[in-house]
């Protein structure tokens, strides 16, 4: 597997069309386990005013998070990102070595 970037490790070399794995500082463990095991990808970073939050675009988001986003998309925190890629299939078998503790 190739190395993944995590966020101490890059310099806001993220782009637009970057996959990313997020976290959430809310108390919910659902939606927790929610954003640490889906793949979003990046549609806007250094969103005006604010240099510090990239917007993230989720597919198959279920309905007891709905709220959490508008139009399937939320701002994160740059801080908020745990990896990314533009490879979805590195995330992916990141995600996977995590179920299976490998």
């Amino acid at each position: 597997m190739k190395y993944l970037k995590i966020y101490e490790s890059f310099s806001k070399n993220i782009e637009i069309g970057d996959y990313v794995i997020m976290s959430s500082s809310t108390n919910n463990k659902e939606f927790k386990d929610f954003l640490s095991k889906n793949i979003g990808t990046v549609i806007a970073n250094n969103v005006p005013n604010d240099n510090n939050n990239i917007n993230v675009k989720y597919e198959n988001i279920p309905e007891e998070f709905k709220d959490e986003f508008v139009s399937n998309k939320r701002y994160f925190p740059i801080m908020r990102l745990q990896h990314f890629s533009k490879n979805k299939e590195d995330l992916e078998q990141f995600i996977l070595n995590n179920k299976y503790n490998l």
